[in-house]
């Protein structure tokens, strides 16, 4: 069994860091693109998940990983992280301080 503190701790540093990636395309701008779910996605969202498996996996190298953007990699932990790098995607391209960074 692995020490669930660090799980927090680890998980806090990296949603840090993708909050520091979210927060610049807020502020400067961005281009958005629509998924085959017809949902929108920006390069906010896909840089800001890539940084979080990033941290993430050099921590927990034996992970496994789900992600809105990047879907799933296979593993045979009994861990899996589970990532929306901003929930509330359309808030998020309409301007709206009305979305949050999910990592579970």
């Amino acid at each position: 069994m692995q020490d669930k503190s660090k799980f927090l701790k680890t998980a806090i540093e990296a949603s840090n860091i993708a909050g520091k990636i979210t927060t610049n395309y807020f502020n400067k701008g961005f281009s958005v693109q629509v998924k085959k779910d017809n949902s929108p996605v920006t390069i906010a969202d896909k840089e800001a998940e890539t940084a979080i498996r990033e941290h993430m996996h050099k921590a927990f190298p034996n992970h496994g990983f789900l992600g809105e953007e990047q879907g799933r990699n296979t593993t045979d932990s009994e861990y899996t992280w589970i990532i929306d790098p901003i929930d509330g995607t359309k808030n998020f391209t309409h301007k709206l301080p009305f979305w949050a960074r999910g990592i579970c």
